[in-house]
């Protein structure tokens, strides 16, 4: 007789999880890697004492960095035989790895078992000990570690996160010492440090050196402290993501290229400005005493429910909403060249060309903008500054009545419904045509560079027509605009072909030169108030403030080790 298979009883079920949580336990403890299975043969237990970290940043955008770690071991522990370092990323130099134990130079150097990215150096006959302390010391070197600012349009920023070792192993707490060495160059009141804690400020071969010490830091966790300074200090400055190379055009090309050809070269007539009104100082790229960049005007003019005011012009919104000055700047000369009434002539260096003494279908308070522009095409700092502060004075007055509030958001959602406009045109030419008429509404979006990226992201981009009046031929062999074969124009070159947020942030950063006077008087000039709260007290506090972290990724720039020490 055939019978069925008997069902199981809940008891029968609870036997066979059980059976199979064990088997799946002891397949886990059988792949363990045998780098852990190793670490927890030893019995290790240390104290780490006091630990110093100083980190260089070079003119090409790499680090060195330094440790000197005091460890204490456990009279009951077996000898800290070896010490993992977590390094900053997979990419570091290993050849430049240098480590000693209290004076001894040790060079058994390998990539560690524990620690990924990380090195493993092996003591040797130099081991420490139960009961006794060392002194471990290690060099490393590491390339492409800063990072474009986020926060701070024309500057970089580099940060990093000194080892740990595991909790398991570590305890008791630990004086922990932690220094940053300015690229050469750097002024002081080009400094920015990151987060609250305020360092102390010394000089170290003619270099700006910021020191943290956090006296009951736990030698199983890490601290992340970070910098940011002017990008043209230092060579290859990094950004959030890898942008691609694009190869310029052929001389045999027409006048609609690819947008891999013209989209730099249309960036870097609008970059261009940027980076000539940055040389005059008009960037508030470093963050003053609290933390936030000084207010043109007060926010409390407006009377908040009374409305937005709808009527102003690009650069008048620019400055209700607080953006730098160069970005104003450039807003309102670009108004001007949309308009006909300024022509860009020049591009190596910037050269504008006013073709209209006074016109009337822009605001009075913008024919300073036009006096700034000297017959021989610069830009004159002090009537720049003259027409600056006159723009601001105008939009105050204006604004009276109005919520400020309400008025910022209108704009910045003018800005954003701008984009919206471009990206809408399906056909690249009548996309082109939308970008011509929106940018200087487009300029008010602080992510300028990347948005241009999306909306051409495919598909032709023509040269827009205020580039027309460009030389054919300009500057040096490699970067001029030629005549091609078809009749158009091409770029001429290899060198020229940038990313375009790469291509655009480098502009500005070649020529940025800080002058704190001329945006201090600006500031002075139109609220004193504000004057006195951020610059009286940025000399009292030496000329270096602190603000939120800036670097291009939370961690880009940091130096990570989930365990070390003796494992």
């Amino acid at each position: 007789m055939l019978r069925g298979r008997p069902g199981r009883t809940r008891s029968d079920r609870r036997r066979l999880w059980a059976v199979t949580i064990l088997l799946v336990a002891g397949i886990l403890m059988m792949a363990a890697p045998f780098g852990e299975a190793r670490a927890e043969s030893h019995k290790y237990e240390f104290e780490v004492p006091s630990e110093d970290v100083r980190v260089r940043v070079n003119k090409d955008s790499s680090i060195d960095f330094w440790y000197k770690i005091l460890f204490k071991n456990d009279p009951l522990a077996d000898p800290i035989d070896i010490v993992d370092i977590g390094m900053p990323t997979p990419n570091y130099l290993p050849e430049e790895c240098t480590a000693s134990i209290d004076g001894v130079t040790l060079t058994d150097i390998r990539a560690s078992t524990v620690v990924s990215p990380g090195v493993e150096v092996h003591l040797g006959d130099k081991s420490i000990p139960p009961g006794l302390e060392g002194t471990f010391e290690f060099h490393g070197k590491n390339p492409e570690m800063v990072f474009t600012d986020t926060e701070r349009e024309g500057y970089a920023s580099m940060q990093f996160k000194n080892t740990w070792w595991d909790s398991r192993y570590a305890r008791g707490s630990t004086h922990l010492s932690f220094s940053i060495q300015f690229p050469p160059g750097v002024r002081n009141n080009e400094t920015v440090y990151h987060g609250e804690a305020q360092p102390n400020r010394s000089e170290v071969d003619g270099c700006i050196l910021f020191t943290w010490n956090v006296s009951d830091a736990k030698p199983s966790e890490g601290y992340l402290f970070g910098v940011s300074f002017p990008a043209v200090y230092v060579e290859g400055v990094y950004p959030e993501q890898p942008t691609p190379n694009y190869s310029p055009v052929s001389t045999s090309s027409g006048l609609m290229g690819s947008w891999m050809t013209w989209l730099p070269y249309v960036l870097a007539g609008i970059g261009v400005v940027f980076m000539a009104l940055a040389r005059y100082g008009l960037s508030m790229k470093r963050v003053h005493g609290e933390g936030s960049k000084p207010r043109y005007i007060a926010p409390e003019v407006g009377v908040e429910g009374a409305g937005p005011m709808k009527d102003l012009f690009p650069a008048e919104a620019a400055v209700l909403m607080n953006q730098e000055l160069d970005r104003i700047a450039a807003i309102a000369y670009f108004e001007m060249i949309q308009k006909g009434l300024v022509s860009i002539t020049g591009i190596k260096p910037l050269s504008l060309a006013r073709t209209v003494a006074a016109p009337e279908s822009l605001p009075g308070d913008y024919n300073g903008f036009l006096a700034a522009i000297s017959p021989e095409g610069s830009i004159q700092p002090q009537t720049l500054q003259l027409a600056l502060t006159t723009l601001i004075k105008s939009v105050e007055n204006k604004a009276r009545g109005f919520s400020h509030a309400e008025t910022v958001s209108y704009y910045e959602d003018a800005a954003e419904r701008a984009w919206i406009e471009v990206k809408s045109e399906v056909d690249h030419n009548a996309r082109m045509e939308k970008f011509n008429q929106y940018l200087p509404f487009l300029l008010l979006e602080p992510g300028f560079s990347s948005k241009v990226r999306e909306a051409f992201s495919a598909g032709g981009f023509p040269m827009p027509p205020w580039m027309m009046s460009l030389p054919k031929a300009e500057g040096t062999a490699g970067t001029g605009v030629t005549t091609s074969a078809a009749g158009g124009l091409a770029i001429q070159g290899t060198n020229f072909a940038e990313s375009v947020t790469g291509g655009f942030r480098s502009m500005q950063n070649a020529a940025f030169i800080h002058v704190e006077d001329f945006k201090e008087d600006v500031v002075r000039e139109v609220n004193p108030l504000e004057y006195r709260r951020i610059y009286h007290r940025r000399r009292y506090y030496g000329g270096y403030g602190g603000g939120g972290g800036g670097c291009a990724c939370a961690c880009a720039g940091c130096a990570c080790a989930c365990a070390g020490g003796g494992r």
